[in-house]
């Protein structure tokens, strides 16, 4: 019976893996390996056949013959006696004998190699794709210097390669969306690189031709001298990156990296020997030996041409072969970059001492205010090494907004914003004129504030400062980004609506912020109609007139920190100490008017997601039931998995979650859903009124809460020894004084929820009145495109 029952659940498993893009794969791993295990190796659920019929007595003979000793590893890292874990070991596992003989290792087989080829496939929401892949036989050498280089070697011209495809692509000329060169291995199979291919709409003969021509050029003519001496600025950094965090690491971390290693045959290493491989590097990855290794990385058989699409019409085989054959003979052209240009926002003017520093009485960070009122967060940690996070808070977010006036919030992408480059260089300018340097920049609105943020090192955070600045003060707002965004709208629109997990993150915004056009996921649908100048105006009012807060925390020294921000951010004109809001934008109009929302899908006929949500409130204004919502959410997800997957087979990992919202008064919500087979909605819905009912009607147990509840307490202890912790702590109380005394009294009242409170809680917010079903379902066959 407890088999059978699971059989339900990884045949749920399988369901929810179900996409357009796993057929793909499926289907290519045959091509390219008829007659080898690997062409049916391509799904880690197996065969559905096999799971549906294989006899439990098989599935024991199985487990019996291949968990075994020789078999096993067991690693062990932390601060502990290793004379007494030696005896704990022994005392365990010593007379832990194999049940069975030891069965022979599977027999992958010999590729051969069939040459230049190629493989098409049609089908519904799959993207436009053309990709080209090299196989080489699998490494069979040990581990060991010699190795170790040419992989290096290999990442470093797909590094090379990569950046002229992302140069051309931001040069605004590129007919592809997307171009990348990469590897990865199929198990005791062969080493596979791939050249990947997404054009532009309509432009897919352009685009591949425009990619294999770079490529062409590429291996034609090597690695430049310019290329080769940015190779080698990045060496430092990368020595000084392995030298600090090596300390750094969590016990987890270096778990995982021996369970890696052991895995891949590969031999783990210390700092001593990382770094002298790191300091022979120089001269093995100069311009000479990249070149002589990029004659032989593309020396495997193939290319194999794989042409993908919902519709591969524009361009299918014949025609990719010819293209690839008329290229090939084409004598390239000397490959020459772009004019490396000075950085223009290295000076803002003269620098501006912080008017007040204090010292926060319960977290230690220090406080500073500037003259114009910025204001500078900071503290210094240690545990990411050579890692330095600095964010830039304008309040306000989308609450500056009018939830009724249809402005295109919902489409300011980071990637539009950051791609819009700045007013003296376009976004490929900028890349190479602070090529060697680390700094970033990643844009977002959020309810209480817009952000612009970025990650550098300890010797680059003068530069980081300066490039957020300077997209808060010159940004470009170029729409080239836009504009390929807008021209991929339809083929994105189908690939969502080709799973169910698609469309309900498509739709549920319209759930949860009704008749607000600030939350309009459907905006992304009429985007092709939607202006650029609309977008950038939206950029422009989310960062003028507002207060400015950074914080930065990380391996960073305080008084270069200060330093950093005085010659930034406080020589901006004096900004307001406080934010306007738009009229009503505190509401969200949650909960909807509806009780009952159905949607549809185009992907397989047996798939379905179902939820229900209730209203709850806001963070602050219940703060004690916020906790125990979030333990009692974690309570009904433990029953819930017993309930469809334990007992009914029917859903893999059902999830259940409260969300009460710091920023909108009374917004707040606590779900339920399950991804459960087309037709078994009722199931779901008798699952979920069994176990909320019980809850009312009897207090979960002590065991019970605290199953749920250890492991929160277990997490909060591990994430206060994170930068991200402190990061996020930091900005909380920068957006809202009341967050003090939450993050002072988290654990304290986890500790002193208990079963009556949680059962009190699913009366007052659980009402069967208030619930709101969602499912979406399979379209009709009639309705799919």
């Amino acid at each position: 019976a407890a088999v059978d029952a699971e059989r339900g659940v990884i045949l749920s498993e399988e369901r929810v893996r179900e996409n357009p893009v796993k057929h793909r794969d499926t289907a290519f791993g045959k091509f390219l390996y008829p007659g080898l295990r690997m062409a049916d190796y391509s799904d880690p659920i197996g065969s559905t056949d096999i799971i549906k019929n294989a006899p439990a007595a098989e599935l024991s003979r199985f487990y019996r013959a291949w968990y075994r000793p020789e078999l096993a590893t067991l690693i062990i890292v932390g601060d502990f006696d290793p004379a007494a874990i030696e005896k704990q070991i022994k005392a365990k596992f010593s007379d832990w004998k194999a049940a069975t003989p030891a069965p022979d290792e599977p027999e992958w087989g010999t590729y051969a190699a069939k040459g230049p080829r190629v493989f098409d496939y049609e089908a519904k929401g799959l993207n436009r794709e053309v990709a080209a892949t090299w196989l080489r036989p699998v490494e069979t050498r040990p581990d060991g210097a010699e190795r170790r280089t040419e992989d290096i070697q290999d990442a470093i011209l797909s590094l090379i390669l990569n950046r002229r495809f992302q140069m051309l692509q931001q040069s605004g000329d590129a007919q592809f969306a997307s171009a990348s060169l990469g590897s990865y291995e199929n198990h005791k199979t062969t080493r596979n690189i791939v050249l990947s291919v997404i054009p532009k709409p309509g432009k897919t003969k352009e685009a591949f031709s425009q990619v294999w021509d770079v490529f062409h050029t590429f291996v034609a003519q090597g690695v430049t001298a310019d290329e080769a001496a940015l190779i080698q600025t990045l060496i430092p950094a990368l020595r000084s990156n392995a030298e600090k965090s090596y300390t750094t690491r969590d016990n987890g971390g270096i778990a995982s990296s021996v369970l890696s290693d052991i895995d891949g045959d590969s031999v783990f290493m210390g700092l001593t020997d990382s770094l002298a491989m790191i300091d022979a590097l120089p001269p093995k990855v100069a311009r000479e030996p990249l070149n002589a290794r990029l004659k032989v990385l593309f020396a495997g058989d193939g290319p194999v041409f794989a042409d993908y699409g919902d519709n591969i019409s524009d361009f299918q085989p014949p025609a990719v072969m010819a293209e690839f054959t008329r290229i090939s003979g084409v004598e390239t052209k000397a490959y020459a970059e772009t004019v490396r240009k000075d950085w223009p926002y290295a000076s803002f003017g003269t620098p501006v001492k912080p008017a007040t520093h204090s010292i926060d009485p319960d977290f230690g960070f220090g406080h500073y205010v500037f003259p114009n009122g910025v204001v500078l967060n900071i503290k210094p940690l240690k545990y990411a090494a050579n890692q330095v996070t600095v964010q830039v808070d304008f309040k306000g977010g989308t609450r500056r907004f009018d939830p009724k006036t249809p402005r295109p919030l919902p489409l300011t992408f980071s990637d539009f914003f950051v791609g819009g480059g700045l007013g003296k260089l376009d976004i490929g300018e900028i890349q190479r004129t602070l090529a060697g340097k680390v700094a970033s920049v990643n844009f977002m609105v959020v309810s209480n504030r817009t952000v612009l943020s970025g990650q550098t090192t300890p010797a680059d955070l003068d530069t980081q400062m300066q490039v957020l600045m300077a997209y808060t003060t010159d940004p470009g707002l170029r729409g080239q980004s836009y504009a390929q965004y807008q021209a991929y709208v339809p083929e994105q629109l189908r690939t969502m609506r080709s799973t169910p997990g698609g469309v309900l993150g498509f739709e549920m915004n319209g759930i949860l912020h009704p008749n607000d056009w600030r939350y309009d996921t459907h905006a992304m649908a009429r985007a092709p109609q939607v202006a650029w100048d609309d977008v950038a105006s939206v950029f422009r009012d989310s960062l003028k007139d507002t207060p400015v807060t950074v914080t930065i925390t990380g391996d960073v020294d305080e008084a270069k920190a200060v330093e950093a921000v005085s010659a930034t951010f406080a020589t901006l004109a004096p900004r307001p100490q406080a934010v306007t809001y738009a009229p009503g934008a505190d509401s969200t109009g949650f909960p909807p008017a509806q009780k009952e929302f159905v949607f549809t899908h185009d992907g397989r006929s047996d798939q379905n997601i179902s939820a229900v949500l209730w209203p709850t409130s806001d963070f602050y204004t219940h703060v004690t039931d916020a906790r125990g919502l979030f333990v009692l959410a974690g309570i009904v997800q433990n029953r819930l998995f017993d309930e469809l997957r334990q007992k009914a087979g029917a859903d893999y990992a059902p999830q259940a979650f409260s969300s009460m919202d710091m920023d909108f008064p009374g917004f707040g919500y606590f779900e339920i859903m399950a991804s459960i087979k087309a037709g078994d909605d009722a199931v779901f819905r008798s699952a979920v009124a069994k176990i909320v009912a019980d809850l009312k009607a009897r207090p979960p147990s002590r065991d019970e809460i605290e199953r749920v509840r250890a492991p929160i307490l277990q997490a909060n202890a591990k994430a206060r020894l994170t930068d991200g912790y402190w990061h996020g702590l930091m900005v909380d109380l920068a957006a809202d004084p009341r967050a003090r005394q939450t993050y002072r009294n988290l654990d304290d009242q986890l500790k002193a929820l208990n079963g009556k409170a949680l059962s009190g809680l699913a009366r007052t917010w659980l009402k069967d009145d208030g619930a709101i079903h969602v499912a979406v379902k399979p379209a009709p066959e009639s309705s799919k495109p």
